[in-house]
């Protein structure tokens, strides 16, 4: 959870920064004490040996809506995502949209996060998306979202952890049959760490107790009695 600073000048400390995000032309100004507590990236930008011990700082590949989230976190100690949505049968699909694009927001947030190095805003970002996860009753499986976290986060991030835990304990059969997985589309290292997650997970069985052993039947083809004319 963030470390809630207060606006004391003591803990806040007097100097500004400026960063320029994306391709901003006003600045978002943050207190420099502030972010350099919380942020190892700007820490050492600013009190390294770079041009950036100046004051400004520009993060050209970020969005600028995504780090004035990060600042207002950083002021308050709380993440003002997602809006709330409204769950009801008669606005199901609306609300799946509704609330995959909040789990699109808050990965990229927490990319974001791991890029500036803010193990704190890191671990806000996860719990909020656990936490939607729980009060929708909907966890991000969605193959934009895998794809994103397995291609921008690193192997051992922990949000990666999660989402192939989800996939590991919330596992449903009906999810290979019916369509709503395809299994191209999703990384295969993605579905490698799933295997090993399943692997650990389920009890395994001792020899002489394999399904193999107690029922060979399961393996032999049934073609032929399918084919069987039916008797009047």
């Amino acid at each position: 959870m963030a470390k809630v600073l207060g606006t004391s000048p003591q803990k806040l400390g007097r100097q500004m920064i400026q960063v320029f995000v994306g391709d901003d032309k006003q600045p978002h100004c943050v207190h420099r004490d502030l972010i350099s507590a919380s942020s190892d990236f700007f820490k050492n930008a600013l009190h390294g040996k770079f041009k950036e011990r100046d004051g400004i700082i520009r993060l050209l590949e970020e969005n600028s809506d995504d780090f004035a989230v990060y600042v207002a976190w950083l002021y308050s100690g709380r993440l003002n995502y997602p809006p709330k949505v409204e769950n009801s049968d008669d606005n199901n699909d609306e609300y799946g949209s509704a609330l995959g694009s909040h789990y699109q927001k808050l990965l990229e947030l927490h990319i974001m996060g791991d890029i500036i190095q803010d193990e704190d805003f890191q671990n806000t970002t996860t719990d909020t998306i656990i936490e939607l996860a729980s009060s929708s009753q909907r966890p991000p499986l969605h193959e934009s979202f895998t794809r994103s976290a397995m291609s921008y986060l690193p192997l051992t991030s922990s949000l990666r952890k999660y989402l192939v835990d989800c996939w590991v304990y919330v596992r449903n059969p009906c999810w290979y049959e019916d369509g709503s997985v395809t299994l191209g589309e999703y990384p295969a290292e993605f579905w490698i760490e799933v295997a090993k997650g399943l692997t650990n997970q389920t009890k395994k069985p001792t020899p002489g107790a394999y399904p193999w052993e107690l029922n060979p039947c399961l393996y032999h083809s049934h073609k032929k009695e399918a084919q069987k004319p039916k008797l009047a």
